[in-house]
């Protein structure tokens, strides 16, 4: 959130004590404050892959990575395999979660 308000770099926000700073939670006893939930939108065209993952996953790939993983799978269950092999293999402290949705278009 710092990073796309232009509040600090990439670099700064790995490095950040602010970075696993808990901002909301579902569940949690108090409402999301519609107004302050960060949305974004990207044009998403048939065939795109829609790729979300925790701070667990992604901090221990770079985006280099992930786009190779994203070309090199044949399938969907081989991109999440794969990409909970490379996680895993990373040595990722954290726990993490991964989702891969691929959008079809008709």
């Amino acid at each position: 959130l710092q990073v796309s308000r232009g509040l600090m770099s990439a670099k700064e926000a790995a490095v950040s004590p602010l970075k696993n700073h808990l901002l909301y939670s579902l569940g949690g006893a108090e409402p999301w404050p519609a107004d302050r939930i960060p949305f974004f939108s990207a044009p998403l065209d048939s065939n795109s892959l829609l790729l979300v993952g925790s701070d667990g996953a992604l901090s221990v790939l770079t985006a280099a990575r992930l786009a190779s993983l994203v070309r090199g799978c044949r399938s969907m269950q081989q991109l999440t395999e794969r990409l909970y092999e490379d996680v895993r293999a990373a040595g990722g402290e954290d726990n993490f979660t991964l989702m891969a949705s691929r959008i079809l278009v008709s």
